[in-house]
C-alpha cells in the first residue's frame, strides 16, 4: 500500500547527495508525484496546509449533503435530492478516509 513518508535529516557538509531507490512490480506506470526538499518547518507547514484544505473540502461537501437531505425530507416525491445527498456523503467520506491515513 502507498504511504507517504516525511523524513528529515541534517547534512554534515555543504553538498549532499540524495539517492532514491524504488522498485515497481505492481503497476505498469510509476510516477514520483510529490518530492519536496526544504527546511523541516516549511515541509510541515505545507503538509498542514494540505490537511486543512482537504478537511475544509470534505466538510463542505458533507454540509452540502446534509442540505440536500433536508430538501429531500421536505419534498419526498423528488428523489434526485436524496441521490445527490447520498453521492455527496460518499465523496466526503472518501476524501476523509483516503487522506486520514496519509496525515496520521
Amino acid at each position: 500500500m502507498w504511504h507517504p513518508v516525511v523524513g528529515t535529516f541534517k547534512p554534515n557538509n555543504k553538498q549532499t547527495q540524495i539517492v532514491i531507490h524504488f522498485s515497481n512490480f505492481n503497476h505498469r506506470r510509476f510516477v514520483l508525484k510529490d518530492l519536496y526538499i526544504g527546511s523541516e518547518k516549511a515541509i510541515m507547514e505545507h503538509k498542514n496546509r494540505r490537511m486543512q484544505l482537504d478537511l475544509i473540502l470534505s466538510g463542505s461537501i458533507f454540509i452540502l449533503a446534509l442540505y440536500h437531505f433536508m430538501v429531500y425530507n421536505l419534498r419526498k416525491k423528488d428523489h434526485s435530492s436524496f441521490f445527490f445527498s447520498l453521492m455527496c456523503t460518499v465523496f466526503a467520506l472518501r476524501i476523509h478516509h483516503c487522506w486520514r491515513s496519509v496525515y496520521l
